[in-house]
C-alpha cells in the first residue's frame, strides 16, 4: 500500500469515527503533537495543540448539536497531505434548526498519523495549496 493510500484510509477512519460520535476514538489516528485550526471566519480559530486539546474541542463543539455528521464528496491525497471536500449535516441541540454547509479540511500526516488539520473555507485554494489539480 502506498503512503498516499494509507493516508486516505487514516482520514476516512477519522471521518467514520466522527460520524459515530466516537470522538475519543479519533485519538488513535492523531499524532501526539497534533495541531488543529478552524477556518479563519470562526469565532475561535485556535489553534488547539495536542490530542487532549483537540479531543476536548471536538467534544465541546459536537455537544451543541443534536446531529453533526460529515459526508464526503471528494477525498484526495498528494504526498503527506489529504484534502477532504464534503458537507456538514447538522441540527442544533437547542434550536432544532438543521442545515447543510460545505466542509473543506486539509490534513497533514506524519508516519501514518494526523499531525495537523485545518478547516478551510475554499475548496479550490485547499486543493491548489496541496498540489492537487
Amino acid at each position: 500500500m502506498s503512503d498516499e493510500q494509507r493516508n486516505l484510509e487514516v482520514v476516512a477512519n477519522v471521518g467514520r469515527l466522527w460520524n459515530t460520535g466516537d470522538y475519543d476514538g479519533t485519538l488513535a489516528y492523531y499524532h501526539d503533537d497534533i495541531v488543529m485550526t478552524a477556518a479563519p471566519n470562526w469565532p475561535d480559530p485556535g489553534p488547539w495543540v495536542g490530542k487532549e486539546a483537540v479531543a476536548a474541542n471536538q467534544r465541546e463543539w459536537a455537544s451543541a448539536w443534536e446531529l453533526i455528521e460529515m459526508s464526503v464528496d471528494r477525498i484526495e491525497a498528494k504526498d503527506d497531505t489529504v484534502v477532504l471536500l464534503g458537507r456538514w449535516h447538522s441540527r442544533g441541540a437547542v434550536s432544532g434548526a438543521g442545515g447543510t454547509t460545505p466542509l473543506v479540511m486539509v490534513f497533514t500526516l506524519e508516519d501514518g498519523l494526523v499531525k495537523h488539520f485545518d478547516f478551510s473555507q475554499e475548496a479550490d485554494d485547499a486543493l491548489r495549496l496541496a498540489g492537487i489539480g
